[in-house]
């Protein structure tokens, strides 16, 4: 047997080898009920999780730590809610230095507005300490005013440490 003939059998006896290992792993696996089916007994694997026989205590999430989705996601609206809140109000005070900063910008580009909006979004970490912001263009906003603002000299922004990474919008407005 010549050598470039030996190595195609070893290829085919490892490919046909492997197949085969993988086909047991997916039978075996297969046959077993889920998990949670197994530790409440059910063979069929179909536990009825909805259903609580009258008079028995409610019983904890499988998961330790775990509720409801409703519950995440009221805590992380709040939380946005909150820290939306701080941010404005540390954006409030520096406003009119931005303004100043960007009043070519807000002059180069007159608009029959008073005021033109613009949007800042900002992602803090799970300290409260900024990672990244932009501002951008909102419908009343003057075009190169949202450039000048991410351009402008950084001033620090960061918000109650909430344990999780944060990602926040905050509409606000600047005097045309």
């Amino acid at each position: 047997m010549t050598p470039e003939a030996q190595r195609t059998a070893i290829i085919t006896v490892a490919i046909l080898a492997g197949s085969a290992i993988i086909g047991l792993g997916l039978f075996a696996g297969l046959r077993r009920p889920p998990l949670d089916a197994r530790s409440t007994g059910d063979s069929t694997g179909l536990a009825d999780h909805t259903s609580t026989p009258p008079g028995s205590p409610t019983t904890a999430p499988a998961v330790v730590g775990a509720a409801a989705p409703s519950v995440f996601a009221a805590s992380a609206e709040a939380r946005t809610s909150q820290a939306s809140a701080e941010l404005l109000k540390q954006l409030t005070p520096v406003l009119p230095a931005l303004a100043k900063q960007c009043a070519t910008a807000l002059r180069a580009n007159p608009s029959d507005a008073s005021r033109s909006t613009y949007l800042l979004k900002a992602t803090f970490d799970e300290r409260g300490q900024l990672l990244i912001r932009g501002f951008s263009r909102t419908a009343n906003s003057v075009p190169g005013v949202a450039s000048c603002l991410n351009g402008s000299s950084a001033f620090p922004l960061s918000i109650t440490p909430t344990g999780v990474v944060t990602p926040i919008e905050v509409e606000f407005s600047l005097p045309n």
